[in-house]
Parts: structure tokens; sequence; C-alpha cells
């Protein structure tokens, strides 16, 4: 279905001057999700319109498959996001949004959808089984000389998110760790197996197995404590990404976490801890090294933003990231003179408390001679924005409303100025109606 190859360095060139090889194929299963809710929904259709109440982690992808599987646009679905009772990447598509569209339709009738456990563990979405085939060389001081990574992934019948896991996997291959030479290799390919989607790591796992096995067999090949080996090759402040080759700022704590286990008790005397295990009962202590980013990945930093735009009849539709479920606007008037304030920390009439993000725009729309009222919540005629990791998911509406009575629209000139460092945008837009 999709493949993809990278390579950075010399990779058979390197493994060739190892001093030890470690080549391995791995596997990593399918794993269920096992959410308190299993999921379910309300589905209404009205005046050609459809209203999916549904735990979304991801409202715009709902909003397109609906779109997509009832011949409409996008503008006619709403996506509400509805508390969620775990989700862990389970609840970012799937088909009961459509499912619920079509009975409303096919009834007339508002429709009331509840998964049972066995229908979410029979069809619900599951981790991306991989198959990796790994050659690791290093140096007889323990430094990784070069990582080959051949993963294969199996997607189910349906591609759903199998191209996004592929390329996690493949920017995190080399961990966190120094590697000169990398090259990884995958495909994503349809199968007769059960269907996978996203899963908490999305990709990280499946790959950082194979490599943390890996540095174990090596280090028992040259004698190594399974620490020093991670010790001597991990990032550090200013060293390259063994993938990428950006370079590696304060935000990356991989080496203070490695030394903080190190220094633990459960390390420091495992020995003793293996020893006092009693028949049949063993204990085994090991020791992993992981990374994960919180953002789009791709090299991209990782940041949060939202947009404000200003309509041509004075409308000021906001778009940011969580819903009503975990962060809606809540709005106030801020004078009697019709300029309004997005008010943070207080219970939005939508439901849910508003977000730390709202702390900027606030800066801005208290500022003196603006003019407007804005908030957020789930997705409206132009759907929620492509946000799928922010601090806590959720959807948001781009929402219109009229200016004060007396108050025309408000002309700002600096129109496409970045006015903060999280990438907050006041940009001119079409009417949002």
């Amino acid at each position: 279905m999709a493949q993809m190859e990278y390579e950075k360095g010399d990779v058979e060139e390197a493994l060739a001057k190892a001093d030890v090889v470690i080549d391995r194929v791995f596997e990593t299963p399918s794993q269920e999700h096992v959410c308190l809710e299993p999921g379910g929904g309300v589905g209404v259709y009205e005046d050609g319109r459809f209203t999916i109440y549904i735990g979304a982690q991801w409202p715009q992808i709902h909003v397109n498959e609906v779109a997509r599987a009832m011949k409409v646009e996008p503008g006619d679905v709403r996506v509400i996001s509805t508390p969620i009772g775990g989700a862990f990447g389970s609840k970012t598509d799937g088909p009961l949004a459509v499912h619920l569209a079509l009975l409303a339709k096919a009834t007339g009738r508002p429709v009331r959808i509840v998964l049972s456990r066995e229908e979410v563990m029979a069809a619900g979405a599951k981790r991306h089984p991989f198959k990796v085939h790994t050659r690791m060389g290093v140096s007889k001081a323990g430094t990784i000389l070069a990582l080959d990574t051949d993963a294969l992934v199996d997607t189910g019948p349906y591609a759903t998110v199998g191209m996004v896991v592929l390329k996690v996997a493949g920017e995190l291959c080399t961990g966190a760790y120094r590697v000169k030479n990398a090259r990884f290799r995958g495909r994503v390919a349809y199968t007769n197996n059960g269907n996978a989607g996203a899963f908490r790591g999305y990709g990280a796992p499946q790959a950082h197995f194979p490599l943390e096995v890996a540095l174990d067999l090596a280090a028992a090949e040259l004698g190594m404590d399974p620490a020093e080996i991670r010790r001597k090759n991990v990032l550090r402040v200013g060293d390259e990404h063994g993938m990428y080759g950006h370079t590696i700022t304060h935000g990356l704590m991989a080496a203070e976490t490695l030394e903080a286990v190190v220094a633990h008790p459960w390390w420091q005397e495992r020995d003793t801890w293996q020893a006092e295990a009693e028949w049949p009962w063993r204990r085994g202590v090991g020791m992993a090294l992981a990374i994960k980013g919180v953002g789009l990945g791709s090299a991209r930093n990782d940041t949060s933003a939202a947009r404000l735009a200003l309509s041509d009849d004075g409308a000021m539709p906001l778009r940011g990231g969580p819903g009503p479920r975990t962060g809606g606007w809540a709005d106030r008037p801020l004078d009697g003179r019709g300029r309004w304030n997005a008010v943070h920390g207080e219970r939005s009439p939508r439901g849910g408390t508003s977000s730390r993000r709202s702390e900027r725009a606030t800066r801005f729309l208290t500022a003196p001679g603006f003019a407007g009222r804005v908030s957020s919540g789930p997705s409206g005629k132009r759907g929620a924005p492509w946000w799928p990791r922010s601090r806590r998911p959720g959807g948001s509406r781009c929402s219109r409303w009229p200016m004060p009575s007396g108050r025309g629209p408000v002309l700002l000139k600096t129109s496409g100025k970045r006015f903060f460092s999280t990438s907050m945008r006041l940009i001119t837009w079409p009417r949002c109606s």
C-alpha cells in the first residue's frame, strides 16, 4: 500500500567495520485498547444536515468520512466531541459516525448506538503488527556504528493511519541514541487480518522494541552492563538525531531519565532482589529507553497554535485544539461599549473549562480598539482543524457571532501578522456561516 526508505551515512560500510553485529528478526503483535468506554454516539439528521455526537479524538476525520459516505459537503456535517471514557487512539476514526448518519437519515429520527465489548474486540481497530529485521553494528567500546531497520507493517483490510504509523516508526527507529549511519526501509501492506488503527505510541513502540533488545544482545556479546552501553550512546544536548540529523536541544532529557533509572534501588539492588525469588517463581529485571514526540513529528517542533480570523461581516471565527469536552472558551462582555473578551478559567455555556491557550489570546483580544466575540466548541461548517495531538484532544468549530448593535466590521491593517510565539495568527477569512 505504501513504502518509504531513508538512509543517513553508509550503513553497509559501517556494518562491515563493526566488531559485533546483531542480526535478528522481531515481531510485535496486534493489541486491543480495552478502554473503559467501548464507544457510542448519537446521530441526528435535520434539514439536510447531519449532527453527530460522538467521543472523537480527531473530529475532522469523522466529518470527512460522513460527508464522503453520505455524498454531502463537509459543511453539512457537524461533529460534537462528547466526553471520552478512554481512547488511546481507538477513537481517532472508525465507521461508527457513518453508521449513525446512515441510520439517522433512513429513520428520520435521532439514533443512538452503544457498542458492546464483543463488538469492539471483533471489529475495533488494533495496534499495527510489525515484522522488523534489525541489523546493528557495535564497536568494542560499545558505540553504535550502524543501524539497519527493515519493517513490514500489517494495516489489515483498510489503510486508515497505516502510512503515518510507518512514518513515525521510521523517524524514531534510532530511538534515543546517537547513530551516525542509519537506514530505514518500511512497507505497509493490506492483509485479511483485523483492521489496524491508531494506538498509544503510534509506531514508536514497534520500532523501539527491536532496538532495545538488540542493545541488550550487543551488551551481552561485549560483556558490558546494559545501562553502560546505553550511557555511551544516549542522545545529549547538541548531538545529532540518529535518523533525520537535526540538533538535539534541552527538551529531550533522555540522558537524565537514564541516569535516574540507573540510580534507582530497583536497578542497583536487582541481583539481590532476583536471588530472593522462591520456586516456582523467578524474577527478572530489564532496562529500556524510548522517546516519542508529542506533536506532529516529521522533525518538526512540537508546538500548539490557534487561528483567529476576521470575516467580511465582522465575525470572529476562532479555531483551537481542545473542544468543550476539555477546554472551551467562555464568553463575557468586557464593558458596555461593545467589546468582548474570551475569558479563560471559567465554565463555558457549552460545557467544559477553558484551555490555557486562551491566556495568550486574551492579551490580544482585550487590546484597546479590538471588538468582536469569539468562541470555540464542536466542529461547525468548516469543521475542526488538523490537531490530533494537542494537550487534551478534541475538536473546535468555526462559529460566527454578529457584532454588537451599532458597530460595523473591524478593519485591522495588521492582517497576516504573527502576534505570539505560539503561532497565533490573525488572517482574513470569508464568511463563516
